[in-house]
C-alpha cells in the first residue's frame, strides 16, 4: 500500500468458482511459483523427479500444475524440505497468497523411514500410494481389476437409482448412452479395460436395459453384439466398451503427433526413445517398467493407416509408404514402380527439389524403366505435380476420416467397429415421431424378438402355441402383427382409409423397409410413416390385455383406439395435423 508491502490481509470477497477470469489469474500467479521452483532446482536446492531413458537421456520435473492443484517433487531429505518451505514462503511474500499446508499431503515413493519427521517440518498430512488424485489412481497397477471397482460401484448405484424411477425402455436407453459419455469416458481414456471388467460392465447394462436388476429375472431379447451396433446397422447405438476404449486411447497417439512441445510427450520421448523425422512413437519392447504406454503404442498399426499427410518441405513424409498424394499410398497405387524403387523408406524431400520456388521431381529407381512401366510412371508424375507443397513450412498430419482433418474419437470408433450397413429400416422406426418406448418395441419386433409364444418356447418355457387374437394359429411376431385375422382387419381399415392397394409382405422388417418411401402424395406424409408403428403397437397392447388381464375388445373398438392413438402421436409431433380428431379423420380420407 502506498508503494510498500503491508503484510497479509484477510480477503472478504473474491472471484466465484467458474468465473471466466479465475483460470487466467491462476495461470499468471502459478507461473511465478513454477519459476521459483525451477530456480531452486537449478541452484541444486531442490531435486525434482528424474525421467531416465534408454540412451541415458534425462528429464527433470520439479512440479506439475493442473487447475488449482499443484504437485511438487523433491528428495526425501530434511534439507530439501527446508528449502521447499522457504520457496513457498517466498511465493507467499511475492503473490500475497498463503499456502494452506493443512490441506496439503506428503506422499512417499518407496521406503522413506523418516516420513513423519519430514511431514512435521511442513506441517502437512501423510498419505501413501496407491491413492486417488483428481480422480486418477496413482501408484496402482494399470492392469489391476481393482482399479475399476469404484467405477463399477458408481455404475451399479446409478443404474439402481434409475431403475426405481419406473421409466420406459426408451428412457432407459437414453440414460445408458449418457452414462457412458459421462461416467466411463475418463477411465476409458486413460487405462485399457480388462476383459473381465468389460464383461461385468456389459452385464450391468444388459440387465438394466432389459429390466432385470433386482430380484426379478427378465430375458435379454436381443443379443448384446446387435445392441452395440450403430442405429443405422440395426442396433441401439450403445458403445462397445472394449472398442470405445481403443478409440479413446488412440487419441494419445494423435496427440503425440501434433503436440510437439507438451511435457507429457517429452516424458515419453525421453523414456522410450523417438526416431528423428518420424511421426510414430518409439517401439516399446521391455518387459518391465513399460506399463501403460506400451499398451497404447501397440495400437499404432491400427491407427496409422487412417493418417493423411499434408506436404510442406517433405522431410518427414515417406514417399512410398505414407498417404500424402491421393487417397492411397504410392506403393499400392503404383506397385510396379515401387518394386524397383531405390529405397522404400525414402522421404519426399529426397526426390523433391525447388528452383525459384517451383517444385521439380526426380524419382530414382534401381534400373531403367521398361516399356510397360512408362505409362504408370507418367501417371505418377502427373499426380505428383498436382500436389502443392510449401518449401518453408513443416509437413502436417490430418485425420483421414474427418472433414476437418482433426482427430475424432467417434470416427475412429466406427472404423474399429467394422460396422457394415445391412439395410435395416432404422428411419421407419426412429424417425417417424413415435414415442421412444414404441420405437424400442418396434426395433425389437423388427428383429423378431418380442416375447410371443414361439419365442417363449425357444427359451424352454412350456406353453401352448396359440394366438389369443384369432384363436386359430400359433403365435409369432409376424403372425400377431401382420397375418392374424384381427391384424388383417386393422391393416385393411388403414388401406381403405388412405385409398391404398397393398400386398402385405411376409415379415415385420419387410413392412418397415417398404413402407417409408411408398407414399409421397401430400404434405401429410408424417401420418403415413407413423401408421405401421401405431397399428403394431395397438395390436401388441391388445394381445397383452387379453393374456394378462383377461379383457377383450372388439375389432371396432380397436380401430377407434388405433385412430385415436395415431392422432395423439402426430398432434404432438407434426405441424400438419388438424386440431380436432374429426378433422384428422377427414384429412386422412383425402390423402
Amino acid at each position: 500500500m502506498t508503494g510498500s508491502s503491508c503484510g497479509f490481509f484477510e480477503s472478504s470477497r473474491g472471484l466465484r468458482q467458474g468465473d471466466s477470469l479465475s483460470p487466467l489469474l491462476f495461470v499468471i500467479v502459478m507461473e511465478a511459483l513454477n519459476k521459483l521452483l525451477v530456480r531452486a532446482e537449478e541452484g541444486n536446492f531442490l531435486r525434482g523427479f528424474e525421467v531416465r531413458g534408454r540412451s541415458n537421456n534425462t528429464l527433470m520435473i520439479s512440479n506439475l500444475l493442473f487447475a488449482d492443484d499443484t504437485l511438487i517433487f523433491c528428495d526425501a531429505d530434511l534439507d530439501q524440505i527446508g528449502y521447499l518451505k522457504c520457496t513457498l514462503l517466498c511465493f507467499e511474500a511475492v503473490s500475497g497468497l498463503k499456502v494452506n499446508l493443512g490441506k496439503s499431503e506428503m506422499v512417499p515413493i518407496g521406503n522413506v523411514p523418516n516420513i513423519q519427521e519430514l511431514a512435521a517440518m511442513l506441517d502437512c498430512r501423510v498419505f501413501a500410494l496407491p491413492m486417488n488424485y483428481l480422480g486418477l489412481p496413482l501408484g496402482a497397477r494399470y492392469k489391476s481389476k481393482a482399479l475399476w471397482d469404484p467405477v463399477l460401484e458408481k455404475m451399479r448405484r446409478k443404474l439402481a437409482g434409475w431403475k426405481k424411477l419406473y421409466l420406459s425402455k426408451g428412457a432407459w436407453l437414453t440414460l445408458l448412452k449418457s452414462m457412458i459419455s459421462s461416467l466411463l469416458v475418463y477411465f476409458l481414456s486413460l487405462f485399457p479395460i480388462p476383459a473381465s471388467v468389460n464383461r461385468r460392465m456389459e452385464k450391468l447394462q444388459r440387465e438394466f436395459l432389459w429390466g432385470g436388476m433386482g430380484d426379478a429375472h427378465k430375458f435379454p431379447l436381443v443379443n448384446w453384439k446387435t445392441v452395440c451396433q450403430p442405429v443405422y446397422c440395426g442396433g441401439l447405438g450403445i458403445k462397445n466398451h472394449a472398442v470405445w476404449n481403443q478409440a479413446l486411447l488412440g487419441k494419445w497417439l494423435w496427440r503425440f503427433m501434433v503436440e510437439h512441445d507438451s511435457l507429457w510427450r517429452q516424458v515419453i520421448v525421453t523414456k522410450y526413445g523417438y526416431k528423428t523425422g518420424s511421426w510414430s512413437p518409439g517401439i516399446v519392447n521391455g518387459p518391465h517398467g513399460m506399463s501403460l504406454w506400451k499398451h497404447i503404442r501397440q495400437g499404432w498399426d491400427r491407427f496409422s493407416p487412417h493418417i493423411k499427410y499434408v506436404l510442406g518441405c517433405g522431410l518427414r513424409i515417406r514417399f512410398w509408404l505414407d498417404i500424402w498424394c491421393g487417397e492411397d499410398t504410392l506403393s499400392r497405387a503404383f506397385p510396379l514402380l515401387f518394386h524397383i524403387s531405390q529405397s522404400s523408406e525414402a522421404r519426399v524431400a529426397d526426390y523433391l527439389c525447388w528452383q525459384n520456388g517451383v517444385p521439380h521431381w526426380d524419382v530414382r529407381f534401381t534400373r531403367l524403366l521398361h516399356d510397360w512401366e512408362v505409362e504408370p510412371f507418367q501417371a505418377m508424375i502427373g499426380l505428383l505435380y498436382s500436389i502443392k507443397g510449401q518449401q518453408n513450412q513443416e509437413d502436417r498430419v490430418c485425420w483421414g476420416p474427418s472433414r476437418s482433418g482433426c482427430f475424432e474419437v467417434n470416427s475412429y470408433y466406427q472404423i474399429l467397429s467394422l460396422n457394415t450397413p445391412m439395410g435395416f429400416p432404422w428411419k421407419s422406426i426412429w424417425k417417424v415421431g413415435a414415442p421412444p418406448r414404441v420405437a424400442f418395441f418396434m426395433w425389437t419386433a423388427a428383429h423378431g424378438k418380442i416375447l410371443t409364444i414361439d419365442n417363449l418356447r425357444k427359451r424352454h418355457i412350456c406353453i401352448v402355441d396359440w394366438c389369443c387374437m384369432c384363436k386359430h394359429s400359433g403365435e409369432s411376431p409376424n403372425h400377431l402383427l401382420l397375418h392374424c385375422e384381427i391384424a388383417q382387419s386393422m391393416w385393411s381399415m388403414v388401406f381403405c382409409l388412405f385409398g391404398v392397394v397393398w400386398v402385405m409382405p411376409r415379415s415385420v422388417v419387410e413392412v418397415l423397409a417398404s413402407w417409408m418411401g411408398s407414399f409421397r402424395k401430400s404434405l401429410h406424409v408424417d401420418v403415413w410413416v407413423a401408421v405401421p408403428l401405431c397399428v403394431m403397437w395397438v395390436l401388441w397392447r391388445e394381445r397383452n390385455l387379453r393374456v394378462f388381464e383377461g379383457q377383450e375388445r372388439t375389432v371396432l373398438d380397436l380401430k377407434l383406439v388405433l385412430l385415436r392413438t395415431l392422432f395423439n402421436w402426430l398432434h404432438c409431433s407434426s405441424n400438419y395435423i388438424p386440431s380436432y380428431f374429426e378433422e384428422f379423420i377427414d384429412s386422412c380420407t383425402l390423402l
